[in-house]
């Protein structure tokens, strides 16, 4: 008997205009062929049976930071599987705090590494030090070097809130002081043929120097003196918890260190391999013997770990309603038009279409009763960062509340986003401010003329170069040009006046272009409080009425895409539907999600449940938030 041919359902084919075609094609195949569709079914259902895994008793939750890039956005599920390194920071934190409350996780092991900056180290480290305050659990910070022949003290840091810090003998602790540096292209531009024609309030404002000095001014090597010195005291302080007998300037002076001598200051704890830290050091330290202890990586502990801000679901919202609270991410350069989620090279960005639609979104839906504003940004365009702001503005004037909660920076324009909060909340570590602004063009004249490519004009009107990369501002125009800086900075200043209830002489002394660490931003009252994404949440449940953070319903804005959503799409009636959900990636996301799913039986292993597939399911779940 000749098999009969199985439908193929290929990715070119997997649209949504020949879904219900392909459905159709498919349940007749399965009417024609009973017995074989039985038989399929069975197969599928032991494949899915296999593959299903329950949570072990004994488990250790394994952060490797080396492995991962932390981003402040959420990664669209759908394409986890393409970008599997990319890892939401706040997803992290809230598994750390769902690890601390389970009784199945006994420990956490740490490997440091990656590019964080340390506004996200010193809010980890704080996750860490709850994680073992709150549940009595040991951290073991395992890693091969705190750096090799590379700068290594802010991975020490972090290191320094676990309960023990392990390396092996071939590793180096290379904590040493800090420095800054600055790198200035005044000179090449001359040399080339460049003129940075830039106006710039004030002297602060120092993105403008790279390109117009040929060294630090006095005000730019105050910023960065400030800044490094604030730093240095606030890692001197967390170290000072691990032993505060140490004089830790003297330590960071005398480093680097071998493992030994690490091992002789009390920088480490023990010296081993990894190995041995699995064989014997670990099942010790936790109780449990080691063939029953199960390490399981973030993405694999997300797939069942406890909701920690509802499930949304129908009972629920019957027997315990909670305040839906939306939380929202601007994270990466400010600019006009569509936000982009940083998956390929160039990072993520803030598209003032995109977070307006969705801010107009929230303020009709009556069911928001607060949005987390979880901001991560140097800044940007003037007007795309305006008109956010009255977005803003407009969503806090129909009484929803908004919390601020501030990643690694929030200056110039990721600032001006920051204002009409409620309450802005920032870590010691994050970087604020920057009330200033750098207004110009990059004059290519005399490069061109240099490697003889020559150009000749027609003009009318003595203000038409004005935008011109081939001219410079004469006398008229540059007068334009200073008018036109004035006008920004005065409106930049005038709306932090308004917002932060400050007089304009008091916000003119702490603008000029100046940025300051979390702290001294309390101090000069450009936030209202230091803290990280927790206390943003503490700070919502006060002003929605919610007795903790764990008593509202906490939901990603927009939802992430899911395969349902990507099947079912239509065309967006019109501009805003277009720019909110991120409809804009919809189409990528589509063909990429189709290409994981090329047959049925591809279909039966994505909904099987997997450690991958568990995972992205897991980060799907809005209220994982």
């Amino acid at each position: 008997m000749k098999m009969p041919a199985l439908p193929v359902i290929t990715a070119d084919q997997f649209t949504t205009e020949n879904l219900s075609e392909l459905a159709t094609q498919v349940w007749r195949w399965m009417r024609d062929h009973p017995r074989l569709s039985v038989i399929a079914l069975l197969l599928a259902a032991k494949k899915i049976k296999k593959q299903l895994t329950f949570p072990p008793k004994n488990m250790v939750l394994e952060i490797s930071l080396d492995r991962i890039e932390l981003m402040e956005s959420p990664v669209q599920p759908l394409l986890k599987k393409l970008y599997g390194t990319k890892t939401c920071f706040v997803h992290l934190l809230n598994t750390i705090e769902a690890a601390e409350q389970d009784s199945r996780i006994k420990a956490i092991i740490l490997h440091p590494g990656g590019a964080m900056n340390p506004s996200m180290l010193d809010e980890l480290r704080c996750a860490l030090k709850s994680f073992r305050e709150k549940s009595g659990k040991p951290v073991i910070c395992y890693t091969n070097t705190f750096g090799e022949a590379s700068f290594g003290l802010f991975g020490y840091w972090l290191a320094t809130a676990c309960s023990a810090i392990v390396v092996p003998p071939c590793a180096s602790v290379n904590v040493t002081s800090l420095q800054s540096a600055a790198i200035f292209f005044k000179k090449m531009l001359d040399k080339v043929g460049i003129e940075a024609a830039l106006s710039q309030r004030s002297g602060f404002k120092t993105a403008a120097n790279l390109f117009t000095q040929h060294e630090m001014t006095p005000e730019h090597r105050q910023q960065l003196e400030s800044i490094l010195d604030d730093i240095l005291v606030k890692i001197k302080a967390d170290l000072a918890d691990r032993d505060g007998t140490a004089d830790w300037g003297e330590v960071l002076e005398n480093g680097p260190y071998d493992s030994a001598r690490a091992a002789d200051a009390k920088l480490v704890d023990e010296v081993m391999y990894y190995s041995d830290l699995m064989q014997d050091y670990l099942p010790n330290l936790v109780g449990v013997d080691k063939d029953k202890l199960k390490v399981r990586s973030v993405a694999a502990y997300q797939a069942f770990a406890k909701p920690l801000y509802g499930d949304g679901s129908l009972w629920e919202k019957v027997t315990k309603p909670r305040p839906k609270v939306a939380v929202l991410f601007a994270e990466g350069q400010i600019s006009q038009g569509s936000s982009k989620e940083g998956y390929e090279n160039g990072g993520p960005s803030i598209g003032s279409d995109t977070v307006c639609a969705q801010l107009r979104k929230l303020r009709a839906d009556k069911s928001v009763k607060g949005v987390v504003f979880r901001v991560s940004s140097p800044g940007g365009s003037y007007v795309a960062s305006d008109v956010i702001h009255h977005e803003l503005k407009q969503l806090a004037k129909k009484n929803i509340p908004i919390i601020v909660s501030v990643g690694g920076v929030a200056a110039s324009g990721g600032y001006y986003l920051s204002i009409p909060a409620a309450k802005i909340i920032a870590t010691d570590c994050s970087i604020v401010g920057s009330i200033g602004v750098v207004n110009g063009k990059m004059v290519v004249k005399s490069l061109l003329d240099n490697v003889g490519v020559t150009s000749d004009l027609v003009k009318r009107g003595s203000n038409s170069g004005y935008f011109s990369a081939l001219e410079g501002f004469d006398g008229k125009n540059r007068d334009r040009l200073e008018k036109m800086t004035d006008f920004i900075y005065d409106d930049f200043k005038s709306h932090v006046a308004e917002d932060r209830s400050l007089t304009l002489g008091d916000v003119e002394n702490l603008a000029q272009g100046q940025v300051y660490l979390g702290k001294r931003g309390l101090e000069k009252k450009l936030i209202d409080s230091i803290g990280g994404w927790r206390e943003a949440l503490d700070a919502m449940a006060e002003q929605t009425g919610a007795s903790s953070r764990h008593q509202m319903h906490v939901q990603r804005f927009p939802p992430p895409l899911s395969l349902q959503a990507l099947i079912t799409m239509s065309p967006p009636k019109n501009r805003d539907e277009a720019d909110e959900a991120l409809i804009a990636a919809a189409p990528s996301a589509f063909s990429v999600a189709l290409s994981f799913f090329p047959s049925i039986s591809a279909l039966s292993t994505y909904f099987a449940g997997n450690a991958e597939g568990r995972a992205l399911h897991a980060e799907h779940i809005p209220n994982f938030y």
